[in-house]
């Protein structure tokens, strides 16, 4: 039995989470409310994200298409600096923060969803939950989600002690113009999810639908991940002396890597940008030597932070 209509859930939190719980609640007709801490449009953030079978399940039940939304790959590949990609068929399909957003934010257009609301207080009395908001704004419901990140307020606010620990690495992202890339190097790209790695770090690429969703080639975007093992307690000072050894191969932005100092967001973004100058030249030696595909000699994936 399904039940009353009169039954209301806040949600706290306006991203892909908030989405998907406003969506699961209303399909057994519960009222569901957003509320987004964010004041400005969220439709162009975040990077690329691997399709979960939790995702193409929720799309199924609101019958659309994963593949409307998708970049089809059917290999992985693992790149050596020096011999040839190790490659196995592996079909799987890549999406973007931004196309997922929108696919299961415009069917809620008639669902209350509102911006600049950054949760300040929560109280329960009996079966009633109140949610106060910076802005001085309230509601209430029967029940309330927190689907607001990593920080969430929800969960300091509800009492939680527990602390993010330091997962031991951090991470730079990007996302390129598909019609950026040379020739060559999107050939190696395409169609495969790419990895490149030594010791203490991995990079990672593979191709997710254009910034307006579109999956036409040429249209489309490269995303691209480079993890790093750095110590605490500043991540970002502490890459520094890994990042100049990472880079150390390759002769085109070793220049560039030198003296960078850490700790601040534009050496962040510096950093990033010399780790994807660095994967090119990589990526261009190993398509220069002719790579032919080859598969592993136990079956096995190549290891690696991939899910």
């Amino acid at each position: 039995m399904q039940p009353s209509k009169a039954v209301r859930i806040v949600i706290v939190g306006g991203s892909v989470g908030g989405l998907a719980a406003a969506h699961e609640m209303r399909a057994v007709g519960v009222e569901a409310a957003v509320y987004e801490r964010s004041a400005g449009r969220m439709e162009a953030r975040g990077a690329g994200v691997v399709m979960q079978p939790e995702v193409e399940a929720l799309f199924a039940r609101l019958h659309m298409s994963v593949r409307a939304v998708s970049v089809e790959l059917w290999e992985r590949q693992q790149l050596h600096l020096h011999g040839r990609a190790t490659r196995y068929e592996a079909p799987q399909l890549m999406t973007a923060w931004d196309t997922l957003y929108r696919a299961l934010r415009e069917p809620l257009a008639g669902v209350c969803y509102r911006l600049d609301s950054a949760l300040r207080q929560v109280r329960v009395e009996g079966s009633v939950v109140t949610a106060g908001f910076a802005d001085g704004y309230t509601t209430q419901g029967h029940f309330l989600v927190g689907a607001d990140g990593i920080g969430s307020a929800t969960r300091r606010l509800l009492g939680g002690a527990a602390r993010p620990s330091y997962a031991g690495y951090v991470a730079w992202r990007g996302l390129e113009p598909e019609a950026a890339l040379p020739g060559d190097l999107l050939e190696l790209l395409t169609g495969r999810f790419t990895f490149f790695g030594s010791d203490g770090m991995q990079m990672l690429c593979y191709l997710v639908p254009g910034p307006e969703g579109e999956l036409t080639e040429g249209s489309r975007r490269v995303n691209w991940v480079w993890y790093m093992n750095v110590p605490e307690p500043r991540p970002a000072e502490a890459a520094r002396e890994p990042v100049r050894e990472a880079v150390h191969g390759f002769p085109a932005t070793r220049r560039n890597a030198a003296g960078y100092g850490g700790g601040t967001r534009r050496d962040g973004g510096r950093i990033a940008s010399t780790a994807v100058r660095g994967a090119r030249t990589a990526l261009r030696r190993l398509h220069a030597a002719r790579l032919r595909p080859s598969a592993p000699p136990d079956g096995r994936r190549p290891r690696g932070l991939d899910r």
